[in-house]
């Protein structure tokens, strides 16, 4: 935004499209005094079809300095500031991760699924205490015996 306000008043007035008193008769009409200083008020652009900014715009350029880095700054704590705590949160939960003891971790050998139901009846117990030669047992291998008669 602040590039083409800059670049568009650097830009002569005779430059843009119908203002060229040479060219356009509107322009020779009303122009033709102001147009080759680029001092053209809107006014005198508003009675002809000129696209030229007005002198009132471009001598506003060093005053809206301060309007454009304060849209700058604003951008950047947009874009920035959900960045920076979504690292604080990442950094956070690093140092939370590194002040577990062991004490906190109770020596009972972990489930693999803890608060879920068994689904296989090989999990139920334990396996030495499985007896394997009753097929009765519903605790025996879902398979079978693999196949080996007794």
């Amino acid at each position: 935004m602040r590039g083409e306000m800059v670049r568009s008043c650097k830009v002569a007035q005779v430059s843009y499209m119908y203002c060229d008193p040479e060219h356009n008769s509107l322009a020779a009409t009303y122009l033709s005094d102001c147009i080759y200083e680029d001092s053209c008020e809107q006014d005198e652009l508003d009675k002809t079809n000129c696209k030229a900014p007005p002198h009132e715009h471009c001598s506003e350029v060093s005053t809206m300095e301060a309007f454009f880095w304060v849209n700058a700054l604003i951008n950047f704590f947009t874009y920035a500031e959900p960045a920076w705590f979504a690292l604080l949160l990442l950094l956070r939960m690093e140092k939370d991760l590194d002040r577990i003891n062991n004490s906190d971790i109770d020596d009972e050998e972990e489930s693999p699924n803890p608060g879920f139901p068994l689904i296989f009846k090989c999990q139920e117990g334990d396996e030495d205490a499985v007896d394997k030669s009753d097929p009765d047992d519903p605790r025996g291998p879902l398979l079978g015996d693999g196949g080996k008669a007794a």
